[in-house]
């Protein structure tokens, strides 16, 4: 039985360049398929074997032209092992350019997403800030009916065990409070105006209402409790 023969620069880079067709088409097969992270790290596993495998088959391809030369070949026989080498190289640079592409696509991906998950936090804040306000003067009217409530049964209770008095009323001094129309962003500047000049003051809370009553138009509100 004969020796085994050391292999060929010829057999072993048609060896490797059959590993170069598979990773070739995996690649492309990819090209059609949306972008995921798991997709994200195979193209960059396979660009990898590309990048080594063609490394390995320049390499042998030298060897192969070097032996062609050696061995006499002609010219014609030498322009189609360049033409074929370079189109190996035109394939793997297609193959390549996909990669990029997807990569790209990933990274477009991501982005959008970044900027949804950024708007809807957005959203989310805003809702959180609206519902904080509108609790807040829901809150605030709620204690000035409490105290309405409270006062008036206080005067109803008063009035029947106690000797006529001639009631006396605190006026405060005019000051001009902008009326409160129900749009939630003009309560901050509303009930600062209307604080400082009524719900601090030492009158009852019944009187602070006589006030709040006409400068509110939302007389629904103030007239009806929430079941809240």
């Amino acid at each position: 039985m004969a020796p085994p023969r050391n292999p060929t620069p010829g057999g072993l880079r048609s060896a490797v360049k059959g590993h170069l067709t598979r990773i070739l088409k995996t690649i492309k097969d990819a090209e059609s398929e949306a972008m995921t992270a798991k997709l994200d790290v195979e193209l960059a596993g396979e660009e990898t074997k590309l990048d080594e495998k063609m490394e390995h088959f320049k390499k042998l391809s030298v060897e192969c032209q070097k032996e062609m030369t050696d061995n006499g070949a002609n010219q014609q026989d030498l322009d189609a092992e360049y033409d074929s080498v370079n189109q190996m190289e035109d394939e793997v640079r297609a193959g390549k350019n996909i990669i990029i592409l997807k990569r790209q696509e990933w990274k477009d991906f991501k982005e959008e997403e970044r900027v949804k998950e950024a708007e809807r936090r957005r959203r989310q804040e805003r809702k959180d800030d609206d519902d904080a306000r509108d609790q807040k003067m829901q809150d605030f009217m709620q204690r000035i009916l409490a105290a309405q409530a409270s006062t008036t049964s206080t005067s109803a209770t008063t009035s029947t065990t106690s000797t006529t008095t001639p009631a006396q009323t605190t006026r405060l001094p005019q000051r001009q409070i902008k009326p409160f129309k129900g749009d939630i962003l003009e309560w901050t500047p509303f009930w600062e105006s209307f604080n400082a000049a009524i719900h601090s003051s030492s009158i009852a809370a019944v009187q602070k209402f006589d006030y709040l009553n006409p400068l509110s138009t939302r007389r629904k509100i103030l007239s009806e409790p929430t079941d809240r």
